[in-house]
């Protein structure tokens, strides 16, 4: 064996060994299924598993249809909740819908002031949805939504079931 053979072994063989016990990250430690990807196609995908804390549980979700000013028809939704850690602030409101018996995918809308409102004394969190899919009447579009709710802290609620009404 050659000289720069064996040094490049010797070197690499060091490389491997651990300065320390589990020092640093991703050192020591025993996987678990808390927190893996849940996705489908094994690729990832949303996690709902949570980190810490308690998962917020949704009392009550209410969806009505409005015509904005543009003609189009939005649900305007408002959800209930209660959340023991109260961190429902920098969670997500995850939203799919079936229209005309075809569900679609999950959507998630981020409860931050701008795609969803939270209001905290109330216990609510409000969005406004454009279901571009749904064409003409919604009373005979066949509209129903499965809703949930994930705390700042990924843990997720169970769905909810809203099928929403005309104002």
């Amino acid at each position: 064996m050659s000289l720069p053979t064996l040094a490049y072994l010797t070197l690499s063989n060091l490389a491997c060994t651990p300065a320390e016990e589990a020092g640093g990250m991703g050192g020591g430690g025993i996987a678990n299924e808390i927190n893996q990807p849940s996705g489908d196609d094994g690729m990832g995908g949303e996690d709902d598993t949570g980190t810490y804390g308690s998962a917020p549980a949704i009392t009550n979700a209410e969806g009505f249809w409005n015509e904005n000013a543009e003609g189009d028809w939005q649900i305007l939704l408002s959800i209930s909740y209660t959340d023991a850690d109260n961190d429902i602030d920098g969670g997500q409101v995850g939203i799919s819908a079936e229209v005309s018996g075809v569900m679609g995918a999950e959507q998630w809308f981020m409860i931050d002031g701008n795609d969803a409102i939270h209001d905290a004394e109330a216990g609510l969190v409000d969005l406004t949805l454009l279901l571009e899919q749904v064409d003409g009447d919604p009373t005979t579009a066949g509209v129903n939504l499965m809703v949930r709710l994930k705390d700042a802290n990924q843990n997720s609620s169970t769905e909810y079931s809203v099928t929403p009404t005309i104002e």
